[in-house]
């Protein structure tokens, strides 16, 4: 998954890779383009940044209510270093269709001082209650349609409930880890409503391994139970650790590690970090919907796991994913688990060491991780060209 620091910028943008290529050799770009440099509704790359779609009225009114909560959140303790500019630039993203406007909008916060200093006056931590709003089409008092959902506030860890309820989702502090953040949204429409979906992506910075969040979510208007921003239904259960666009057409591609986003290690602050990389495309399709299975997300992982039918055994020589990723591809292309438990035999020393908790006085037993690893039945076979 994706990863910020107490101390470091407000905003981190979600990779997004983007390859002017055909669907005949589609690959994840590792550089990517950033995603504040793309324009929200054809998701091609742009110069522009906040406030993509300015000239729309609701999307004028989304800034104002943006402004005003920052100048409040500015001024409720000059000690937190946190000016209105800055807050502005963290949330006034907003892109409109005919259909409605969405943007980013705080609502509620709470500021702690630190009695630990300063008799209490300085401000060691901001939370913020961020809300995804969308304007949609005018009620009968000729006022936008508002309808919002905050998101993440069911992710452990994360929006954890402060101060009378208030979920907060974006958080900065400033002596320790624990800051939190929403990158700007990303826009596309999958399905082609006419309605954008939105992707968001929720950052944490830990001591140690940082992890992120993804979410899409989307508007329905359903006879007789209302309208709602809801999450996307296509999405759902998808675990995602990145976006990009891996056939360029126009449509924001979801990256996993599929089977294997269980299969774990701990860093050395004792948090468990994902052991596979995530090399498995959910492709996004005309109709809306995802496939890890289609043409294009095959020629994807293959491009990840070329064919190697007399390639060496997997060597502990890199990093721990470099290593469980050969075991993920060797697997794809058909390698049984006890060939690969025995290729790897002598280098389980090696490996133990790189692995914290490893108990290296094992023998010659390899990591659980490597185990787990080869326990995960493939979830597709990539045949191999002799």
């Amino acid at each position: 998954m994706l990863a910020l620091g107490g101390g470091a910028a407000l905003l981190v943008a979600a990779a997004v890779a983007v390859l002017p290529v055909s669907p005949a050799s589609v690959a994840p770009d590792p550089e990517g383009v950033d995603a504040d440099a793309r324009d929200p509704l054809t998701n091609t790359v742009r110069d522009g940044g906040a406030d993509a779609s300015p000239a729309d009225p609701r999307c004028r009114q989304l800034s104002a209510e943006i402004a005003q909560m920052a100048e409040r959140i500015a001024s409720a303790d000059p000690t937190c270093a946190l000016s209105a500019a800055e807050v502005t630039l963290a949330f006034d993203h907003c892109a409109a269709t005919a259909a409605g406007a969405w943007s980013l909008v705080p609502r509620r916060f709470a500021a702690h001082g630190d009695p630990a200093f300063d008799d209490g006056k300085s401000c060691e931590r901001i939370d913020i209650e961020v809300a995804l709003v969308h304007l949609g089409a005018p009620n009968d008092a000729g006022e936008p349609t508002r309808s919002e959902r905050v998101p993440f506030a069911d992710v452990p860890d994360f929006a954890e409930p402060v101060d009378a309820g208030l979920a907060a989702n974006w958080s900065r502090v400033t002596s320790s880890w624990g800051s939190h953040s929403l990158d700007p949204p990303l826009f596309v429409d999958y399905d082609g409503d006419g309605e954008l979906e939105v992707i968001l992506k929720a950052d944490s910075d830990d001591e140690g391994y940082d992890p992120s969040w993804f979410e899409i979510d989307t508007f329905r208007a359903a006879p007789g139970a209302g309208a709602h921003v809801v999450p996307y239904p296509p999405a759902r259960g998808l675990l995602v650790d990145d976006v990009c666009d891996v056939d360029a057409d126009g449509r924001f591609d979801l990256m996993t590690r599929g089977p294997y986003a269980a299969v774990t290690s701990l860093d050395g602050p004792g948090n468990d970090v994902p052991v596979v990389p995530a090399i498995f495309v959910q492709h996004a399709r005309t109709d809306g919907s995802f496939s890890d299975r289609d043409e294009v997300a095959r020629q994807a992982l293959r491009m990840t796991c070329p064919d190697t039918p007399s390639s060496p055994p997997p060597t502990a020589g890199g990093e721990i994913e470099d290593t469980a990723r050969e075991l993920v591809c060797a697997r794809l292309h058909g390698v049984s688990a006890e060939t690969l438990r025995a290729r790897l035999l002598p280098t389980c020393a090696a490996l133990c060491h790189k692995t914290i908790g490893c108990e290296r006085d094992a023998g010659a037993a390899c990591p659980d991780w490597v185990d787990q690893v080869l326990a995960v039945p493939p979830p597709l076979q990539l045949p191999v060209k002799r």
